[in-house]
């Protein structure tokens, strides 16, 4: 999404953030020159990832990962870690 946005010259920044323990997902522009037009493109990026064709092996392995390095890399308090193991064992579950 980021590559999108800024590419486009609508926005310096982009993040979509999610608040597991309070159920919120938020989206932040930064620096942004248009916004409705940002949140078009915010939109068709979702979209196109809600596609089935998209979550290809190699995809969902980057999408592991990076799930995992996110949770690693930051200190959380103790119900995040506990969302971290549920989340680990749905992503590799048999």
């Amino acid at each position: 999404m980021y590559s999108v946005i800024r590419g486009s010259g609508l926005a310096y920044g982009v993040w979509m953030d999610a608040k597991v323990n309070e159920g919120l997902l938020s989206f932040t522009l930064y620096r942004c020159t248009d916004p409705v037009e940002a949140l078009k493109e915010a939109k068709n990026v979702i979209e196109q990832h809600l596609k089935p064709e998209t979550w290809t092996e190699e995809f969902l392995s980057s999408a592991k990962s990076s799930l995992i390095f996110e949770y690693i890399g930051k200190p959380r308090p103790c119900p995040c870690t506990s969302v971290l193991i549920l989340i680990l064992n749905f992503l590799y579950r048999k």
